[in-house]
């Protein structure tokens, strides 16, 4: 297990901490491996963050695979560190490729099962892209019941971000409404792993959480899941 092994710190060109948690990049001893380490106060925020990073993977998204741990007594997510995915700027989102309007829409569609507001960022800075241009989607710990700073926010089962994810005054409207104008097909075709989803997978990913409200969550996903799938039928 990671968090039994000694960390010590690696600092890049470009500073540590990357958003408004603690953290930075750390070297895992045993391995050589870089990793990007976020300690959050509310351990249940961590293990929400992994929950969500696990159902990306599902649904098809690129993710750096952020997994729950406890390191000296402190919750923290660990992901893997990848020096080839960077920040994107805002404009980049203006000149996406079929293939990146495809993954965008799959990330508007999970945002809304998660109730992710958080999912392009404020700076557009949590869709980052690989060299090789595969889209990521990064830091999830604004999903579910949490705000991205920790504080609560109600999950229930509407997906009023359906709408509110585009709406242009914000950074997700930016790109989202932006991409969907360039591609018109990538809204629907972003369906394909929901409609596609393993739903007893998805119950073993709640299952497994640690989190002890997993059942309403797991439920509230559930009927987001069918309502999202209702929206689209012709």
């Amino acid at each position: 297990m990671f968090n039994k092994l000694l960390i010590e710190s690696y600092v890049p060109e470009k500073g540590t901490q990357m958003g408004s948690n603690e953290g930075g990049i750390y070297t895992n001893t045993a391995t050589g491996k870089k990793h990007y380490i976020k300690f959050y106060k509310n351990g249940d925020q961590a293990k929400t963050e992994a929950l969500t990073g696990h159902i990306y993977n599902h649904l098809g998204i690129n993710t750096v695979n952020p997994k729950h741990e406890v390191i000296n007594g402190k919750h923290a997510v660990v992901s893997e560190w990848n020096p080839h995915i960077k920040t994107m700027r805002p404009k980049d989102f203006e000149n996406t490729t079929p293939e990146q309007a495809h993954h965008i829409g799959r990330m508007y569609h999970a945002a809304v099962l998660t109730k992710n507001w958080d999912i392009v960022g404020l700076e557009h800075d949590n869709i980052m892209k690989h060299d090789n241009g595969n889209l990521h989607a990064i830091d999830h710990g604004g999903s579910f019941h949490f705000r991205a700073r920790g504080g609560p926010k109600e999950y229930g089962s509407d997906i009023a971000e359906h709408s509110s994810l585009k709406n242009n005054n914000e950074a997700s409207g930016h790109v989202f409404s932006s991409v969907f104008k360039q591609h018109p097909e990538a809204e629907k075709k972003g369906l394909d792993k929901v409609k596609a989803m393993d739903d007893s997978h998805i119950h073993k990913l709640f299952k497994n959480s640690g989190l002890s409200n997993w059942q309403e969550l797991h439920q509230n996903f559930m009927k987001r899941k069918e309502k999202l799938l209702d929206t689209y039928k012709e």
